[in-house]
């Protein structure tokens, strides 16, 4: 088989066994997109990005296996979808402090059918704290 790429995208082509070892060809490509503000009522354009490289293993915030995984490795042995990673930062509105907020995501097409709905609660820097005196560990307020 002679495999060419013609995208700008980064692009990986190689042969995998399955768990009845049986052997299939695998293309992994890497797309992603910057999106610009249109400056209309949170509306966003897409502007592709090609100088995206494929990740080989995963990409940890701090130590391997014991911090949080930053990036996941792009060669999975079953990957049917598309991954969508959101890099980003959640803020109080109006710079009130508070708790918890909730920020969310809604993607939809030029249609306006939704591909992606998403909410995450988000909390201020806190950590579990040992209680002596109950001898449990409790999560104090942000």
């Amino acid at each position: 088989m002679e495999f060419r790429n013609l995208t700008p995208f980064s692009v990986l082509n190689y042969k995998m066994l399955n768990v009845d070892d049986i052997e299939h060809h695998v293309i992994a490509m890497k797309v992603g997109y910057k999106l610009i503000p249109t400056g209309n009522n949170n509306e966003y354009t897409p502007h592709v990005l090609t100088d995206l490289k494929l990740e080989f293993q995963d990409q940890f915030v701090n130590q391997p296996n014991s911090s949080s995984v930053r990036l996941e490795s792009d060669l999975a042995p079953f990957k049917p979808r598309c991954d969508v990673i959101i890099n980003g930062m959640a803020y109080a509105p109006d710079d009130i402090p508070t708790d918890s907020i909730v920020a969310s995501i809604l993607m939809t097409n030029r249609d306006n059918r939704v591909l992606i709905e998403k909410s995450l609660r988000c909390f201020g820097e806190r950590q579990f704290v040992f209680n002596e005196d109950s001898n449990t560990w409790q999560l104090p307020p942000p």
